[in-house]
């Protein structure tokens, strides 16, 4: 029975770490189809068939906003391959997020 939950813990690490990995090499250039939250922040980019999840950082760059709370249907994302930030445009403010990194390989 142990050996199973060491198993299931394993892929569900696992797991998590390919879509953070999906997240972290994107290159996000788009509008906001929605946002919700579900074990951390999730958004669709209009055009993008897949969704995002990441796990922001709320403070002084974003005025203290829950990113899943602030980003909207029309709202615009930007994040580069591996950046640290990602930047939401609403209107004519601009949100920084960081956000938190996946540990892996011992780092």
């Amino acid at each position: 029975m142990l050996l199973y939950i060491c198993i299931g813990k394993i892929l569900f690490f696992t797991k998590g770490i390919q879509i953070h990995e999906r997240f972290d090499a994107a290159d996000i250039n788009g509008e906001v189809e929605y946002a919700r939250v579900s074990k951390g922040s999730i958004f669709k980019i209009k055009g993008i068939e897949q969704e995002f999840l990441f796990y922001p950082y709320t403070g002084i760059l974003n005025e203290r906003n829950l990113f899943y709370h602030l980003a909207e249907e029309g709202d615009w994302i930007v994040k580069p391959p591996y950046a640290d930030t990602l930047k939401l445009y609403k209107g004519d403010k601009i949100y920084l997020y960081t956000f938190r990194k996946m540990v892996q390989n011992g780092q």
